[in-house]
């Protein structure tokens, strides 16, 4: 059978419309060309423009023909690829070549990097390759087509027109024919062109063609081994794309009688007026939802797909472009039990397996910082680490503030040194990183054995990204072994990271009712319910997407794909997408909270011509937490603001001011910071801030006035008027001081360094007229009061101020500030309690006030008098009420204020986030 003559195929050039079903009117005329031959297929190749259709178009065969042998199913470029004859270059090869060649003419594109461009220049020169092959030797009608682009004589940008069509030129020759759009083309001639005589070839439901594959599809149609059966709208709006391509496939092409498309008045061009194509009432077969937000978005999806499956078993399709709502999605579906069969793919970029290979680089390339250590180990691909033992090296690297480094970890006594040893000696595998170039496969050969040395290499392989992760890398060798390009390692990491960025990997195939693709894999598709997110203007079509080298316009002029052609073919798809199912839901939302959602164009002519309706009540329950996920146990109980006692042992005995500000604030937050002992751990890292140049100054007044270790001598006699030269003097000299690590270490030191020389002429002139009412000063001061067997006041005052004259005694306390300070009525009502607790401490106090120093900023007055003594006194009263009754197990409170909430360190453990509104 496999030698008998093949049966005729007709039509040789078809035009399917729109609504139909290409696959099921494919599958009807085969079985009823090749019925004699049944069940011997074999000799039949049909190519679709996505695999995604793959098994549809078989089950359909078989649904008409019953089992079968054969028919062969692929895909244009899976058909071309049959050929073994011609070897073709990868795309790394071909940006290598395209950079060494731009790093030889430095000229050609000054001032740029020649990764980047090349990057740029091989989609151009690709393209160029696929669609318009003989400009390669024509450099005059080159640059003519780029004047017409432009509309305009080419004056500047001449020179790099020239320069690229060079560089085309030059890439042709230097790949031989190997670049992958000249070797696909030459593969798929081959494959057309050495087909047996019984061989037959159909392609299925195409809408596009490149220029090259148009020329090799037109004379193969001359014979009577390949038929091209496209897809498209036949009339109205869209139809341009699908009909040019049909006339230059040679024009004859057959339009297929498949019935009215019932939704073609909505994209009529004939002129009828609008109010004629109106229906009186709206379909419900489309419907549109609009969402508030992407999260709203994927809500709604999320709750369509869940809603559908309870009602009736069916398969559903998700059909976007928006991997982030892809993504968001299927995070959505998993939390309710509910696979997504996900055919899309990722970029392997984004992988967990590609971010633990990014830590590992992250640490060869900046001796080890602690973050990067510690995803590493907490990635789940480097297995062979105790979970204990990354705890211990967590809490060592904070307790000693470690922000990196190998031999400072090594050194300290917590860190855990199994853990060092092996990832000390995979690094010692590469050569340092910050030597001079090398040969670009010297680094991705040491930085494959450095991941061998590591679990990482292992795990990966049992991991579907992983596993893509380790081909990449094993192929950017083999590239950089034919190539040979020397490469530092920051360029050697870029190239990595580029090809990270282009590969993709698919999830592990899953048996489930709900898939995921994309608006080109859906040509062709049919399901029970199909659901189109990510509809909105913005995204669909979109807007005209930034060529890195000519615009629109040129593409156009020089043939290749260009926005007004992509507009058109969308439109097509489009049309043929809300015919996939008996129900279609198209849903979008507003690219920014505070605007509208506004729809695909296409869309809204659905609904305005009455042939979508819209979905109110989807947006709206999906808003609801009534459609949260639950489970058939006992409902938790609700949070409410917790109000924990605390038991006698842990009430403190030794009350700091800051301590005792923390429990009026938030009863909460002291049961957590003073009771239970609690404090949030500083980053090793962490950024300085405000708070780091208010230690500073702290330490420069300090300093000032009595002498700290390493410091210079502090300022010694009376603080007067006729010494201001020398009192600003001793500042300088003890800010350069107090500042000299941070000026060697950080660039923000020497704005702290302009700043505080910008206050001390201020700040000494203060100086002087306090000496004159304060003569003593004493500054840190140390302070204790026992107000009973069970707790003592303590706190350190930054300037205490004494005028003893031997008769009557007096203090007057001062506190710096660098940042926000109370506001007077807060300190007097008891709000704020920092400076009456001071003064609690400092009896006789006669004021207590703020110095601020900051630029342009003045101080408050002081509160003194009977204001200081009213205040204070109320506030000792309530001290010693509240630790009365936290003694006999008062409860402590969280709040819930939103100031003090904002800046707690505790808010993750007293939840205020899941009781507050429901308080409110």
């Amino acid at each position: 059978m496999n030698g008998s003559v093949s049966p005729p195929l007709a039509p040789k050039l078809a035009l399917i419309p729109a609504h139909a079903d290409p696959l099921a009117w494919a599958a009807e005329t085969l079985a009823q060309a090749y019925r004699s031959q049944l069940p011997d297929l074999s000799s039949l190749t049909l190519l679709l423009p996505a695999a995604a259709q793959i098994s549809r178009l078989r089950r359909q065969l078989t649904q008409h023909c019953g089992a079968l042998l054969g028919p062969r199913i692929t895909t244009l470029s899976g058909f071309a690829a049959q050929t073994k004859n011609t070897s073709t270059l990868s795309a790394l090869d071909c940006k290598l070549i395209l950079a060494e060649a731009l790093r030889a003419y430095p000229g050609a594109f000054p001032g740029q990097d020649p990764a980047t461009v090349a990057e740029a220049l091989f989609g151009l020169f690709e393209e160029l390759s696929a669609n318009t092959p003989d400009l390669a030797e024509d450099e005059a009608r080159f640059l003519a087509r780029i004047e017409r682009g432009y509309g305009a004589k080419l004056a500047q940008a001449s020179a790099e027109a020239k320069n690229i069509h060079v560089l085309w030129a030059a890439y042709l020759r230097d790949t031989a024919g190997r670049s992958p759009a000249v070797a696909y083309t030459r593969q798929l001639q081959e494959a057309l062109s050495t087909l047996k005589p019984n061989e037959r070839v159909v392609l299925i439901g195409f809408d596009d063609f490149s220029a090259s594959e148009k020329t090799l599809l037109r004379d193969a149609l001359s014979g009577e081994q390949v038929c091209v059966w496209l897809q498209g709208p036949l009339t109205g709006r869209g139809r341009a794309s699908v009909a040019q391509v049909a006339k230059d496939l040679g024009g004859d092409a057959v339009s297929v009688d498949l019935g009215d498309d019932d939704c073609a008045r909505a994209f009529d061009d004939s002129g009828t007026p609008l109010l004629q194509r109106i229906s009186s009432t709206s379909s419900t077969r489309i419907q549109l939802a609009a969402a508030t937000q992407a999260e709203h978005e994927a809500r709604m999806v999320d709750l369509a797909v869940r809603r559908t499956l309870l009602e009736r078993p069916c398969d559903i399709t998700v059909v976007t472009q928006d991997r982030a709502l892809a993504r968001r999605l299927r995070a959505l579906l998993e939390r309710a039990g509910i696979p997504l069969r996900d055919e899309a793919g990722w970029a392997l970029s984004t992988s967990s397996a590609a971010a633990s290979l990014g830590h590992w680089l992250d640490c060869c390339d900046r001796d080890f910082p602690f973050r990067a250590l510690l995803d590493l180990l907490k990635s789940g691909f480097y297995d062979s680490a105790a979970p204990e033992a990354i705890d211990q090296l967590e809490l060592a690297i904070y307790a000693g503030k470690i922000s990196g480094g190998i031999e400072r970890l090594r050194k300290h006594a917590d860190v855990p040194k199994e853990l060092l040893s092996p990832l000390d000696s995979a690094a010692r595998l590469l050569p340092p990183v910050h030597g001079p170039a090398r040969n670009g496969a010297d680094w991705s050969q040491m930085l494959i054995q450095s991941l061998q040395a590591l679990p990482l290499w292992r795990t990966w392989q049992s991991d579907a990204a992983g596993a893509v992760l380790i081909r990449q890398l094993e192929e950017l060798h083999a590239v950089l072994q034919r190539q040979k390009p020397r490469l530092s390692w920051n360029e050697f990491r870029s190239i990595l990271e580029r090809a990270l960025e282009s590969a993709s990997f698919i999830p592990n195939p899953i048996d489930s009712p709900v898939r995921l693709l994309t608006p080109e894999q859906a040509q062709g598709l049919r399901c029970d319910v199909l659901i189109f997110a990510g509809a909105s203007a913005a995204q669909f079509p979109g807007k005209p997407s930034a060529q890195p080298v000519f615009n629109h316009s040129v593409r156009a002029e020089l043939g290749l794909p260009h926005w007004i052609a992509k507009l058109e073919q969308q439109l097509g798809r489009f049309r043929s997408l809300i015919h996939a199912a008996p129900q279609v839901l198209i849903t979008y939302a507003a690219d920014q909270e505070d605007e509208s959602a506004e729809v695909c164009p296409w869309a809204e002519a659905l609904q305005v011509t009455g042939l979508a309706s819209v979905d109110t009540a989807l947006p709206l329950l999906a808003a609801s937490k009534a459609i949260e996920v639950s489970t058939p146990t006992t409902l938790p109980t609700p949070h409410t603001a917790p109000r924990p006692a605390l038991p006698l042992s842990l009430l403190t005995k030794s009350l700091s001011a800051s301590a005792h500000q923390t429990l009026i604030d938030c009863p909460y937050k002291f049961f957590a910071s003073s009771g239970l002992g609690l404090k949030k751990a500083r980053e090793p890292d962490e950024p300085v801030s405000r708070r780091d140049f208010g230690e500073r100054v702290h330490n420069i007044l300090q300093a000032f006035h009595q002498q700290r270790p390493g410091m210079p001598a502090a300022f010694s006699g009376k603080i007067t008027a006729d010494r201001r030269d020398e009192i600003e003097h001793a500042l300088r000299v003890i800010t350069y001081a107090v500042l000299a690590d941070d000026l060697r270490n950080r660039a923000l030191a020497q704005v702290w360094l302009v700043e505080i020389n910008t206050l001390i002429p201020e700040l000494a002139n203060w100086m002087i007229v306090r000496s004159a009412q304060w003569p003593k000063v004493e500054s840190e001061a140390d302070k204790h009061l026992k107000l009973d067997a069970e707790l003592t006041m303590k706190g350190r005052i930054d300037r205490l101020e004494n005028n003893d004259n031997g008769v009557h005694t007096a203090y007057s306390v001062v506190d710096y500030k660098t940042g926000a300070f109370p506001k007077k009525e807060d300190v007097l009502n008891g709000e704020s309690v920092q400076t009456t607790h001071y003064a609690l401490l400092t009896e006789p106090c006669a004021s207590v006030e703020y110095l601020v120093l900051e630029r342009d900023k003045n101080s408050p007055k002081p509160i003194e008098g009977e204001d200081l003594s009213i205040a204070s006194a109320g506030v000792l009263d309530r001290l010693q009420d509240v630790f009365a009754a936290l003694r006999k197990a008062a409860p402590l409170p969280a709040h819930g204020d939103a100031l003090t909430c904002s800046r707690c360190d505790f808010r993750g453990l007293c939840r205020v986030d899941t009781w507050a509104e429901e308080r409110a």
